[in-house]
């Protein structure tokens, strides 16, 4: 618009009015001359004027109409073009890809989308007529004034210059900033150009950092191995300043070796554009280093690397380890190959990974297995195998003593096996381990010892029928030394009575005790004769065993012994169902006696708790009998289950002391085993362990 302001005043008014000139002054003067020539009649004269001079009119409107026409048609054209190219320059400047604004007297006038996107602006309103110094941090205020009056007052370029700038959130940035004159709708100001190097900086800054504190060996150089960038570690490695290295080559810093060296790796970097890595050893024999360096290409220009980065770690402990660990699984290796026994470890996905020979040769395997799949090894493998391998992988340990396994000849062999599944360094299963052993010899010789065994049991019988012969004259001798001991023990205890109720005021307080002595300790001896009774009869008792459910029994002896004892509140806990296969007469004796004596020492406890159950120890079901009572001391655990040896004072925890006597001779009529573990004052734990053929005991 101020083009075509400019032409209307100046070429469209000249061109008129000279056209115009040109044409009336031809008209005057030709046009007189001409009528002059032609009319001689004075009146008619006038009248041929009067219309030369309309005529005049009329031409001269038609040249005017033509040319104005003409002028205005080049004018709209010209306009067109000037709004199509304003409109491209806003396009182009709207679009581009940096940051650019306009300012006038200091204030915001213009911002293309980038600049808007650099102040978080979403649209132009939001900075327009806003003072530039809002967007600049405080501390550049002064040279921001300084830069305005060179660029507005004075009229120069301004060079470029970094600023820290504000968005409208308040978030600061880093702007590089340069600026030209420029007039903008009448106003003198400055076009700025404008770039956000934030996070350039940030880069720059990390770099830097990691320059100075990573303990690689860094660097960058270009094709001519010239250095760029240097860490610290690097530096120190050549043995310079960092900036006492950059900007020279590798001969000017290196030996010549090695500066040949890094330039034939560089030219295979830029010859082929890929990452290289190798392996130095540096250093005498004392102070050797082995670094592990990684080339790489950093930067392109015209389809060519340009720079080359090379980061060198020191893997001197990491190379030691790797062969350490290589040594020791060559050792393992020569270990599982010649062990004696039939090892195989497997992965997860039963690939082979170590076997000893004498798997090999056991199995008749002669092809190579390592690292092949077990399956593949033993196609016709049995379906039970292929179950066990997969429980293992879950965790389990599965053994049997006792295997049949049938060659591909059709001979029967035994084996014993053990499978179960080794764990990585995490702690997650990484395979199984496979244990077999060929037990056929050893099944042949257990054969020999039970024909053995069949002759030696005849003997064994006859010995018995003397035994049961001895037995019966001793269970004679028991009863006529129990009626013979019994019936004085009962006149001493009955005439004892008869004195302290007939003469009781007869006697004094000395005498009235010493019958209470006498009268306690006849029925004491009255108490061991019983007990020596009993654990004559478990000794001589026959065995009887059969399915039993200890846990119903258990429940019996606890209701009779609430029922006896109603004061006192004892926590029982039963575990359910727990089956064993014994004499349910003796085994009751059995958990009467552990019951009482649990009772019996938890007399003194607040809240006492007595728990029965099974658990499995060292790979067998145990039976325990576990109380919070008075508990011993384990340095006497071998006088407890002798007769008449007592831990306790008889006053505190009265009883003969041969009750857990008669215990563990019943256990050990069933072929198993009974021990206790306590702590004082802590209570005890009794554990049995019943035979699995408790009628060969």
């Amino acid at each position: 618009m101020p083009e075509i302001r400019r032409q209307l005043q100046s070429s469209i008014p000249s061109r008129t009015a000279v056209v115009y000139t040109l044409v009336a002054g031809a008209w005057i003067a030709f046009s007189d001359r001409l009528l002059a020539v032609v009319v001689d009649d004075p009146a008619m004269l006038v009248r041929f004027q009067t219309y030369k001079g309309w005529l005049f009119v009329l031409v001269t409107a038609v040249l005017l109409y033509f040319v104005l026409r003409r002028q205005v048609r080049l004018l709209e054209q010209k306009n067109r073009q000037l709004i199509r190219h304003e409109h491209q320059f806003h396009q182009l400047v709207d679009n581009a890809p940096l940051p650019i604004l306009i300012q006038t007297q200091g204030t915001f006038a213009y911002l293309n989308k980038q600049a808007l996107h650099l102040y978080g602006a979403s649209a132009p309103e939001e900075l327009l007529g806003a003072s530039v110094l809002e967007r600049v941090h405080p501390r550049h205020h002064e040279d921001v004034r300084k830069r305005l009056h060179l660029v507005n007052e004075q009229r120069q370029s301004l060079p470029v210059a970094e600023q820290t700038h504000v968005r409208l959130s308040g978030e600061q940035c880093l702007v590089e900033l340069s600026a030209v004159p420029f007039t903008f709708l009448g106003h003198d100001g400055a076009v700025v150009f404008a770039r956000d190097v934030t996070r350039q900086r940030r880069t720059e800054a990390v770099v830097q950092a990691l320059l100075r504190n990573s303990p690689n060996l860094i660097s960058v150089f270009d094709a001519q191995g010239r250095y760029v960038l240097v860490s610290t570690e690097s530096a120190k490695a050549i043995g310079r300043e960092a900036d006492q290295i950059i900007g020279r080559t590798f001969a000017d810093v290196l030996p010549e070796t090695l500066a040949n060296t890094f330039l034939r790796r560089t030219a295979r970097i830029i010859a082929g554009e890929r990452p290289l890595t190798v392996l130095d050893e540096t250093g005498g024999a004392n102070a050797r280093r082995v670094l592990e360096t990684s080339l790489f290409p950093v930067s392109w220009r015209d389809g060519r690397v340009e720079l080359v980065g090379a980061i060198a770690m020191d893997v001197t402990q990491r190379t030691q380890d790797q062969k350490k660990l290589q040594a020791w699984h060559d050792l393992m290796q020569d270990i599982i190959h010649y062990d004696p026994s039939a090892i195989a470890v497997l992965d997860r996905e039963m690939r082979h990974i170590h076997v000893s020979q004498r798997f090999l040769d056991d199995y008749g395997v002669t092809q190579e297995v390592l690292g092949r799949n077990h399956y593949e090894v033993f196609p016709d493998i049995p379906d039970k195998w292929r179950e066990v391998h997969k429980r293992a992988l879950q965790g389990e340990v599965l053994k049997s003593d006792d295997d049949v396994f049938i060659r591909s000849d059709g001979r029967v062999e035994y084996t014993k096996w053990l499978c179960r599944p080794w764990h990585d360094a995490e702690g997650v299963i990484g395979g199984i381990v496979l244990y077999t052993e060929v037990i056929t010899p050893l099944k042949r010789v257990e054969r020999e010892l039970r024909d053995l065994n069949r002759k030696l049991e005849n003997k064994v019988l006859e010995r018995t029928a003397r035994l049961a012969e001895a037995n019966q004259e001793l269970e004679a001798f028991s009863y006529s030394v129990s009626h013979d001991l019994r019936a004085p023990l009962r006149s001493i205890d009955g005439f004892s009575q008869a004195l302290l109720e007939d003469y009781h005021d007869q006697l004094d307080e000395q005498g009235r005790d010493y019958l209470q002595r006498v009268r306690k300790a006849s029925q004491r001896m009255g108490m061991l004769i019983d007990d020596l009774l009993k654990l004559s009869r478990v000794s001589r008792a026959e065995l009887n065993p059969a399915p039993l459910n200890l846990s119903r029994m258990v429940e019996q002896i606890v209701a009779t012994l609430r029922e006896s004892g109603p004061g006192r509140a004892v926590t029982f806990i039963v575990e359910p169902d727990v089956m064993v296969e014994a004499d349910p007469a003796l085994l009751r004796i059995v958990m009467e006696n552990l019951l009482d004596n649990a009772c019996k020492y938890t007399r003194y406890v607040a809240k006492p708790r007595v728990v029965f159950g099974q658990r499995l120890v060292e790979g067998n079901q145990v039976c325990f009998l576990q109380d919070n009572g008075a508990g011993f001391d384990m340095a006497y655990a071998d006088k407890l289950f002798t007769a008449f040896q007592r831990l306790h004072s008889a006053e505190c925890y009265p009883g003969t002391g041969v009750g857990l006597a008669t215990t563990a001779r019943i256990i050990r009529r069933h072929g198993g085993r009974i021990w206790a573990e306590a702590e004082p004052e802590q209570g005890a734990t009794f554990f049995f362990a019943l035979s699995q053929d408790p009628g060969s005991a």
